[in-house]
């Protein structure tokens, strides 16, 4: 299961994520599992390029998003300098897979089951 997380943190990384650091819009939703009939929140992020909100965008959606932490920051533009993904401890409560943090800035931090990410 180790190197599956890898390798889909690996393909996010491969998106070169650093050059997606404006914060376009977030979204938090809640819904049944139709697995489990739990409660599961998703949070979706779209981040675009430093040069303005024409050209590339990308999406990621955390699926199971847990522990969720949001900073606003003082200033008007909300920027993710550095939006990092990694893999959960393996106690980690709730099956959380992985941990989602800013480090840089600490606008937002999380764990999720599950994530997707493109670039459109």
């Amino acid at each position: 299961m180790s190197a599956e997380l890898e390798a889909k943190i690996e393909e996010y990384y491969s998106l070169a994520p650093s050059r997606f650091r404006v914060l376009k819009s977030i979204t938090l939703a809640q819904d049944i599992d139709a697995a489990t009939g739990e409660m599961q929140q998703t949070m979706s992020l779209s981040l675009a390029r430093d040069d303005g909100f024409n050209g590339e965008i990308l999406h990621i959606e955390l699926f199971g998003v847990r522990n969720l932490k949001l900073q606003q920051p003082t200033w008007s533009l909300i920027t993710l300098s550095n939006l990092e993904i990694l893999q959960a401890p393996p106690t980690s409560k709730y099956d959380r897979r992985y941990v989602v943090l800013d480090a840089e800035e600490g606008i937002v931090s999380c764990s999720c089951h599950d994530f997707y990410a493109v670039v459109e």
